[in-house]
């Protein structure tokens, strides 16, 4: 069994839900996805987690799906203020054709890239990928860029978010044969 896993249902629009896949949602975070994800891991004991969700990058092109398949934490940029160690990135083998990108998450917004380590923004990408690795249950990860990470970054979210679904339907539909057995 595949589980599907979305920060928030606005991302969804409904549609994912069609794709007979349970779907979990864990919020706005790093740790609620953390905690939320590991007790659905316990629960359902799902073969692979397929994460889908919105981000900002000022690499891909807003309107754009991209498949991440490197992840890392990101952390403010005054490093002098941020008390917890840099953690390893974890990296996954690509399933698909889409464009690949390095998948950078935090909890907080970041409105200009400083940064080569990654291309695209979330905000829980990185602790999902991190529990399924404790878990050594294989991970996917698309992300549809809402905005350009800059000033603009939540209204062009709330302008452009609702279309990610629907090119998330139309790709995994392409790659869903590849999730059989997992």
């Amino acid at each position: 069994m595949q589980i599907i896993v979305m920060a928030l249902k606005q991302e969804s629009q409904g549609l994912i839900e069609t794709l007979n896949f349970p779907v979990l949602y864990t919020g706005v975070g790093l740790t609620k996805a953390s905690a939320l994800l590991s007790a659905e891991l316990l629960k359902s004991k799902p073969t692979c987690v397929i994460n889908f969700g919105t981000a900002g990058s000022k690499k891909h092109s807003v309107g754009s799906l991209v498949e991440c398949t490197k992840f890392v934490q990101r952390y403010p940029l005054d490093k002098n203020h941020y008390w917890a160690p840099k953690q390893p990135a974890i990296e996954i083998t690509p399933v698909s054709e889409l464009p690949k990108a390095i998948c950078g998450s935090a909890d907080f917004i970041e409105t200009h890239l400083q940064n080569t380590e990654y291309d695209v923004m979330d905000m829980e990408a990185y602790a999902l990928a991190f529990v399924c690795r404790l878990h050594q249950i294989p991970f996917f990860s698309f992300k549809y860029i809402t905005d350009a990470s800059d000033q603009n970054t939540v209204q062009d979210w709330t302008l452009h978010h609702s279309q990610a679904a629907r090119m998330f339907l139309d790709e995994i539909k392409k790659i869903k044969p590849l999730f059989h057995g997992r």
